[in-house]
């Protein structure tokens, strides 16, 4: 055989390099003059250049990386994924306590689960029944869950600020046959009527002493020997093991269904954001919480992170807790950047390793400073609801963003901006009665399609809020889609940047609260008031909205601001009380008897547009009870010198 020619095979080798480089130069222009052309308006080539170059790399992620995931992870449960977890780092630091130090291996979770299970089992419960979870940020607070989830119970995750009329109704609107239950929270639990609700088994988790014949969870799992594996999990993707309480666009909350499939998702998406199984997590959200309970737990069920919990969020040691510990992820919500921001500046302030922080509500306008002064350089914002199916990530670190819509292939976007009347929350349809989708500029509802694959379980117990969650007929006879109820905004680059909330539901100190909610509370305590409404309204330097509440009086009657602070706070979580009241008796209604909240929030607190007979109160937090509003405390908030 004659002998191989190296300067042949090179010239082959290079005349293919040409060709295909010339074919793939003649590719690029088409796409691009396409682009350009299909474009309202848009010409300049850089532009489409940057949307090629996003569209294509994070198509090709998602189909390398995403995709096949999803694939291999579908019907798992969140305890199979832990167990396979465990199989692969049995010793390490699964969760650190940053105040106590104490920690859990991913062996002694396992450990945990598996008493756990055979103690609630001893007790008679079977698949299906549903605990309460009425704990403090714990250690063994999603050890908890996932160890109920193990022999088929559905757990669901009360909120720990609750208390009174708040409490009872998350507690009863759910057929719970038991609750577990902090020993600081036990004297909230006494004062509702759930207490001594019949066949409810109430147990204690905790170090703490208590008074009370209740079942000492802590002392029956350590006592327990047996810790063989138990139950069979909650199986395939439609599973249930989380009910996570929501507020919802009107009333009170709501029970959602939590399935696998959307557990799932926030698991995944380790895999899009480069986490690491050597990465620590540092967590201080609430665990009743999706954003801590679930997202923030995911590196360490999913990739084996060790993960520092706080149990409760402290300014001052957020970043010194970062540095001791060597976090490289921290999961947030947007005002612990304000806290942070707000604390004196100290050397450690960029001594830590923090490489990522994954979260929700962040503006725009505070992402420059958190990352001027804490050099965190890649800031991950996420939307999503726990009632909804519409979920954002923004992987491309555009500041503000929440995500982005493809535009080389709309195939996979799963939802989309519609036009909306945003004062009443009706989609506009056009003269085929379908929704019109928005343009770049334009604030629009975000909708999350129902398909097969991504379905919508909606509420417990609520079949009348759940079809009311569901938009029928968007785009096509019998197609359907999740009313998110929030207002969304598209750029000319197809970045997405969360607006508000649409209706009676606005977000404070990173909690959603139900203005109907907190005006049936206020009615109930305020016997002078006959009628209350309740709305948002903006505070300079604070982020999201404050509550306000126009409190009109009955005739003949003299309203009185003694004692009403303490009342609502018995009854209010204290992110729901007003941070203002204004008590008048000229309140404008519509034809059909609804209050008219737009004219009331264009006025806000401001004592020169408000009715000069009104009087207007301002919550303080220095002497936790409310004061007038004049006019040199107005120049204070205004001027942002009024702590809120």
């Amino acid at each position: 055989m004659a002998p191989c020619n190296p300067w042949k095979i090179f010239g082959y080798v290079s005349l293919l390099y040409y060709f295909y480089s010339i074919i793939g130069i003649l590719m690029s222009f088409i796409l691009v003059s396409s682009l350009v052309y299909f474009t309202d308006g848009l010409k300049d080539l850089t532009f489409a250049n940057r949307i090629m170059i996003r569209d294509c790399y994070w198509a090709f992620i998602f189909a390398t990386k995403f995709i096949p995931a999803i694939k291999r992870n579908r019907d798992k449960t969140p305890n199979q994924l832990l167990r396979e977890t465990t199989e692969k780092y049995p010793n390490r630091k699964a969760l650190v306590d940053a105040e106590t130090g104490q920690s859990l291996t991913f062996n002694e979770i396992q450990i945990f689960i598996n008493k756990l299970g055979h103690v609630i089992k001893s007790f008679g419960y079977n698949p299906g029944d549903k605990i309460a979870l009425f704990l403090r940020n714990e250690l063994e607070y999603v050890p908890i869950w996932l160890g109920l989830n193990k022999i088929g119970i559905q757990v669901g995750l009360i909120n720990f600020n609750l208390q009174g009329k708040s409490l009872e109704h998350c507690l009863t609107v759910v057929d719970f046959k038991g609750i577990i239950c902090s020993p600081n929270l036990v004297k909230v639990l006494k004062n509702t009527d759930f207490h001594e609700k019949s066949g409810v088994k109430i147990f204690i988790f905790g170090d703490e002493s208590f008074e009370g014949d209740y079942k000492d969870l802590k002392r029956l799992i350590n006592d327990q020997k047996d810790s063989s594996p138990v139950g069979d999990d909650i199986k395939g993707p439609k599973g249930t093991p989380l009910l996570m309480y929501t507020s919802g666009s009107t009333g009170k909350p709501k029970a959602a269904r939590v399935t696998n499939e959307k557990i799932l998702g926030p698991f995944i998406s380790n895999e899009v954001l480069t986490n690491t199984p050597e990465d620590v997590v540092y967590c201080a959200l609430p665990f009743y919480h999706g954003a801590g309970g679930v997202g923030g737990m995911s590196p360490m069920i999913y990739n084996g992170c060790t993960t520092i919990i706080r149990k409760k969020f402290s300014a001052s040691n957020f970043i010194s807790d970062c540095v001791k510990h060597d976090v490289t992820w921290v999961v947030y919500i947007g005002e612990l950047w304000k806290y942070l921001l707000s604390q004196p500046p100290r050397d450690t302030d960029r001594r830590h390793k923090i490489r990522i922080a994954v979260g929700n509500g962040l503006r725009k306008n505070m992402v420059g400073p958190v990352k001027k002064r804490f050099g965190v350089q890649r800031i991950v914002e996420l939307y999503g609801a726990t009632d909804g199916n519409a979920v954002m990530i923004n992987l491309d670190n555009v500041p503000g963003a929440v995500g982005f819509y493809y535009f080389l292939f709309p195939f996979l976007n799963q939802n989309c901006l519609v036009k909306v009347d945003v004062e009443t929350g009706e989609i506009i349809r056009d003269e085929n009665g379908r929704a019109i989708l928005c343009k770049p500029g334009e604030v629009g509802l975000i909708v999350g399609l129902i398909r097969q694959d991504r379905g919508f379980e909606g509420y417990v117990n609520n079949a009348k809020d759940t079809e009311k969650k569901i938009i029928r007929n968007l785009f096509n006879d019998g197609d359907s889609a999740v009313n998110s109820g929030d207002l969304l905004v598209m750029d000319e680059y197809r970045n997405v940047f969360f607006v508000d909330r649409i209706g009676d539901t606005f977000r404070w100190r990173g909690e959603n609260v139900a203005t109907t909610e907190v005006e049936n509370i206020m009615s109930s305590v305020i016997s002078t008031a006959e009628d209350v409404v309740v709305y948002p309204v903006p505070i300079p330097g604070e982020g999201g909205n404050a509550g306000m509440a126009y409190i009109r009086e009955k005739e003949n009657q003299q309203f009185s601001i003694k004692g009403v602070a303490q009342s609502l706070l018995e009854e209010l979580p204290k992110y729901a009380i007003p941070m203002f009241i204004r008590i008048g008796r000229n309140l404008d209604q519509t034809g059909t008897f609804k209050y008219q909240k737009s004219a009331l929030k264009k006025e806000k607190y401001d004592l020169k547009s408000c009715n000069k007979d009104d009087v207007i109160y301002v919550y303080d937090v220095t002497k936790k009870d409310y004061v007038i509003l004049d006019a040199e405390l107005q120049v204070k908030i205004e001027n942002g010198q009024m702590r809120f």
